[in-house]
């Protein structure tokens, strides 16, 4: 039988979306304070601040939907299929984007680059990057979750 189809879920992702797509046009203008018209600079920081709901709502989801599933969760298979989802992901977006901070108009500077990569794992590699650091700690833990929740 499959699952039964949550429509509110759907609905709010959508509107998540739509919410970190300001957050990310936002964003830079945060420092632009002083730069640009101070009611534009208030207006951007406003719509981006009430965005910020949407990244921690679609980790809600996600937990939501991973232990609502009443099936007894395989811990090895989940974690390995879905850590490598993520997992892999990040490990290659962090590479490439810790490369282009060693790109410079003077040149590649690799001690950039490696420095950046020794902190990939307490440190995003680039801001965009830091909700990996929220969903593979959760998909490590939802095995264990999921055994206290339908026990």
């Amino acid at each position: 039988m499959a699952a039964k189809k949550i429509w509110f879920f759907d609905l709010l992702r959508c509107v998540a979306a739509i919410a970190v797509v300001i957050i990310h046009v936002l964003g830079p203008y945060r420092e632009q304070l002083g730069q640009i018209p101070q009611f534009d600079w208030i207006t951007a920081i406003t719509f981006n601040s009430f965005s910020r709901w949407a990244v921690p709502v679609f980790i809600l989801i996600s937990g939501a939907l991973l232990l609502s599933n009443p099936k007894p969760i395989e811990a090895n298979y989940f974690i390995t299929r879905r850590v490598s989802k993520v997992l892999i992901p990040f490990v290659a977006w962090s590479l490439f984007y810790a490369g282009l901070a060693g790109v410079s108009l003077s040149g590649f500077d690799g001690a950039v680059s490696i420095n950046l990569l020794k902190h990939a794992f307490t440190h995003e590699t680039y801001y965009h990057l830091g909700f990996f650091y929220y969903f593979i700690p959760l998909y490590l833990l939802v095995p264990l979750f999921h055994f206290f929740v339908h026990r």
